[in-house]
């Protein structure tokens, strides 16, 4: 981060910000809805909502993403729902993430600037004097990185779990990368070996009422 904390990117970093503002103003319309996820609140009393014309409609949330005047910053529990058989439904964040990368193929707003400013959550990480908490996974190799090596994963690919929920990682096939603590390792091994039983068993179930049925 060290490189970016220039002048110039402090600048920059502000004008982009009025640019943005000016942009979620001018497409405002007068009836808004509001939605939420999995939570209301974050840790800090802020509302996590997604904000939109009316039913149907993308959120400006969205739109914003899709102007390239912000990036997704996807956390579980939200932008994750599990399925009925237990799997994620990552429609949420593949449409999100969609539109990230045309912005950042076409360098729109911040994306012409992004290898000279400082993303939103680093500023946070300077001026409160923290290392970064929460474990990144990659949605596209579905590796497990710890919170300081964030960085490796491209911006559009990071889901991000905060420690309490990295089992939950885990047992979703996200695998650890060797920067991650050897216990994860061993939960890993752990797990793995848990379904690896859980799917013979299942086929041996299903061999054996073949057997009946026939």
């Amino acid at each position: 981060m060290k490189p970016k904390l220039t002048d110039s990117s402090i600048q920059t970093h502000k004008r982009l910000g009025f640019e943005a503002r000016e942009y979620l103003n001018s497409i405002l319309e007068e009836k808004l809805m509001m939605s939420f996820d999995k939570e209301v609140f974050d840790k800090y009393g802020r509302a996590l909502v997604y904000l939109s014309p009316g039913n149907g409609q993308d959120t400006y949330n969205f739109k914003l993403v899709e102007s390239g005047y912000a990036i997704p910053y996807f956390i579980y529990s939200n932008t994750v729902s599990p399925t009925e058989d237990g799997e994620w439904d990552y429609s949420t964040i593949r449409k999100m993430r969609n539109a990230c990368i045309e912005a950042q193929k076409n360098s729109m707003g911040i994306w012409e600037y992004m290898d000279d400013i400082l993303l939103p959550m680093e500023l946070r990480f300077l001026t409160r004097r923290e290392r970064p908490q929460k474990y990144c996974t990659d949605l596209v190799n579905d590796f497990l990185y710890s919170p300081q090596h964030y960085y490796k994963v491209s911006i559009e690919n990071r889901l991000f779990f905060y420690p309490r929920d990295v089992l939950t990682a885990i047992r979703q096939a996200f695998r650890p990368t060797h920067d991650c603590s050897e216990w994860l390792h061993k939960a890993w091994k752990v797990i793995q070996a848990e379904d690896t039983t859980r799917r013979k068993r299942s086929k041996e179930k299903e061999k054996r009422g073949t057997k009946v049925i026939t």
